[in-house]
């Protein structure tokens, strides 16, 4: 094959040597979900704990995430983020880099703008 495949690779897609690979900084067991949603880096200004974050989410449990990667240590750390539940179909951001989740709703909603949780007045 004139592409640089082979029999056990014939599209010719696997690097030179194994050093290309680049091991997952996050990993979770289909017990916490089935279906992986990839999302984007968060950029927006709305939610600053969010920002420089991969959202991410489950198409299947409806659970939604946060991951950030300290790049000093390479630690990864992942934050469930308060959702309804809803099929995460997708996401979106617009153009100040606010976020967007694709889903579907028993009322036909599908677009949803994640915002800061409000918090409960001091009595």
């Amino acid at each position: 094959m004139g592409d640089g495949g082979s029999r056990d690779d014939p599209y010719g897609n696997r690097p030179a040597t194994a050093a290309a690979f680049v091991d997952p900084v996050w990993e979770y067991d289909h017990q916490i979900g089935k279906s992986i949603t990839g999302g984007f880096v968060y950029r927006g200004q709305a939610i600053p704990e969010l920002v420089g974050a991969y959202l991410y989410g489950d198409f299947v449990s409806g659970r939604l995430w946060a991951l950030k990667l300290d790049e000093a240590t390479g630690k990864a750390t992942n934050v469930k983020i308060p959702w309804s539940g809803l099929p995460i179909y997708g996401f979106g951001c617009d153009a100040d880099g606010e976020a967007y989740v694709l889903t579907s709703s028993p009322a036909g909603q599908g677009v949803f703008r994640l915002a800061p949780a409000i918090k409960a007045a001091a009595r």
